[in-house]
């Protein structure tokens, strides 16, 4: 596990640019006096007014067609375990907060391991409640999983 350099500038922030990746996936923790700004335009940051805007997005044929991808309900049921969306037939809109936000989440990622770009996620433990927000670190290791099996792939 290789370690990093984290540069703070004169007013407490840490610029994305000072931090080396160490690959698609990376985790960056901080106090909460400094502010980590995304300067960089391989990373996508992934905040909770994002993945709601990513969530109201969907349309009705969107959100079927999600339904039915087998990594996308495979993540959804890492945070929300009971959640049968594909026997529910509500459309997205009628979910609740916490689990729009977490298929904006997923999405968000997946959009930015798609575009080449970094997933930069900011307080994604917004509007979970802590039953939920634990399952977090197990969705991303579903994506640290996946790149290590698409490296395996390539070998």
């Amino acid at each position: 596990m290789g370690g990093s350099k984290v540069i703070e500038d004169d007013h407490g922030r840490v610029k994305l640019s000072s931090i080396e990746a160490a690959g698609r996936i990376n985790v960056i923790c901080h106090k909460d006096d400094i502010e980590v700004v995304n300067d960089r335009s391989d990373v996508l940051e992934i905040n909770p007014e994002f993945t709601l805007q990513i969530a109201a997005s969907f349309r009705d044929g969107d959100w079927e067609k999600a339904k039915l991808d087998e990594d996308f309900k495979s993540r959804l049921r890492i945070v929300f375990p009971d959640l049968d969306i594909v026997a529910d037939p509500r459309h997205l809109r009628d979910y609740n907060i916490a689990q729009r936000h977490v298929v904006g989440l997923i999405v968000g990622t997946n959009m930015a391991i798609n575009t080449g770009r970094a997933p930069f996620w900011r307080l994604p433990e917004t509007y979970l409640h802590p039953s939920s927000q634990r399952h977090l670190a197990d969705l991303m290791q579903s994506y640290f999983q996946s790149e290590n099996e698409d490296v395996g792939d390539e070998e």
